[in-house]
C-alpha cells in the first residue's frame, strides 16, 4: 500500500467529525448536571444525562482520532520529504568518497614514479 493511499483512508475519516448537534448535546450534558432534578422525573433525566454524556464522550474521541491522523499525516510526509533528501546526501558521499580513493590512487602513482627518478 502507498502513503498517499494511506493519507485518502484518514482524510475519509476525518470527514466524520463531530457536528454542531454534538457540540449541543455537550452542552446540554453540562448544563443537566448543574440543574436540580425533580423527584417525579428523576429517573427519565438520569437516563438523558447519561446518553448525553456519552455523546459528549463519543465526540471527544472523535476529535482526538482525528487529531491524531492530521499529525500522523504530517509526521508521513516530513519522513517522505527526509528519505530523499537522505537519499541526494548519500550518492553526494558516494561521488566524494570515489573521487577520494582516485586522488590517493593517482597520488601512488606519483609517489612511485618520483621514487624511482
Amino acid at each position: 500500500m502507498e502513503p498517499s493511499d494511506k493519507g485518502a483512508k484518514r482524510k475519509e475519516k476525518e470527514s466524520t467529525r463531530p457536528t454542531d448537534a454534538a457540540n449541543r448535546a455537550q452542552m446540554l450534558c453540562r448544563c443537566q448536571i448543574l440543574t436540580p432534578i425533580h423527584q417525579s422525573s428523576q429517573k427519565e433525566k438520569s437516563r438523558e444525562q447519561k446518553c448525553l454524556c456519552m455523546s459528549y464522550r463519543t465526540t471527544s474521541l472523535g476529535i482526538i482520532s482525528t487529531k491524531i491522523n492530521e499529525r500522523a499525516d504530517n509526521l508521513e510526509s516530513m519522513i517522505n520529504h527526509n528519505t530523499v533528501s537522505i537519499d541526494a546526501l548519500k550518492k553526494s558521499i558516494d561521488f566524494a568518497f570515489a573521487e577520494v580513493d582516485s586522488l590517493k590512487t593517482n597520488m601512488k602513482v606519483v609517489k612511485t614514479t618520483t621514487e624511482k627518478n
